[in-house]
């Protein structure tokens, strides 16, 4: 299965006349789209030289400037017998001004009549691209909360940024970010994190005493915090006495 799914904007452009604009190094833009709230998105194939030899690559762009975004990206290249050559795929720290290239072939490579990437005399790309974050002007980094799709590791590594550094308001935020977008996390990350909104939601789900005793059977009590203890506690009565006035 692709990988492409895994990213907010994913598709897949066809590059009609290939021949023809390789030989004249102008491949049309193809119109992607809003990205992370920055319009004017697309996809092309661009020219490099390297020690003389000439690569064309997959690129995604915009016009004008845009603020210093991190990103997560993908690119395959589709060759004529139908198999996928990958072109890169990764995080990257995109500056402004500038968009991401992926890995190129040669002009020889993409013509091979044999081996080559020409499918009915055009080039086929698959591409993804996910806007993870964005650099405000006060220099701080904040969450793309225009597209739906997050990354678990880039999330996860704001959470231990901001624990570090006892950044309660951006804790409470991932917190909320975890259940909106209806994340699973280990119950050992909302115990250590102090993430009480995603603690209230997991306890909620659990429906027996056994349920709940299994879940936490294997946890560090003595290193929960209050609130989370409270909140444990406060579902243990809740499930022991069903329609007791628990709390």
């Amino acid at each position: 299965m692709s990988n492409r799914h895994k990213y907010a904007f994913n598709g897949e452009g066809f590059f009609e006349n290939a021949r023809e604009h390789i030989e004249r190094n102008d491949f049309p833009r193809i119109p992607i789209g809003t990205i992370g709230g920055v319009d004017g998105w697309y996809l092309r194939i661009i020219q490099t030289v390297q020690n003389n030899v000439t690569y064309y690559s997959p690129f995604i762009g915009k016009p004008g400037p845009h603020p210093k975004i991190r990103i997560r990206y993908y690119f395959v290249i589709f060759k004529k017998d139908g198999s996928v050559i990958p072109a890169g795929e990764g995080y990257y720290y995109l500056d402004s001004g500038y968009g991401y290239q992926g890995n190129g072939r040669t002009v020889t490579e993409f013509l091979d009549e044999e081996k080559g990437y020409l499918t009915n005399g055009g080039i086929k790309i698959e591409y993804g691209l996910q806007i993870e974050g964005s650099l405000d002007p006060y220099n701080f980094w904040t969450f793309n909360f225009h597209d739906r799709l997050f990354d678990y590791i880039f999330l996860f590594q704001f959470l231990e940024y901001a624990q570090k550094y006892k950044l309660f308001n951006v804790i409470k935020l991932i917190d909320q970010i975890w259940i909106t977008m209806d994340i699973k996390i280990n119950l050992s990350t909302a115990l250590s994190h102090g993430l009480n909104h995603y603690l209230a939601n997991f306890l909620d789900k659990q429906k027996t005493l056994r349920e709940l005793a299994k879940k936490l059977k294997n946890e560090d009590l003595e290193k929960m915090s209050g609130e989370a203890m409270k909140k444990c506690v406060k579902r243990f009565f809740e499930l022991a006495i069903p329609n007791g006035n628990c709390c």
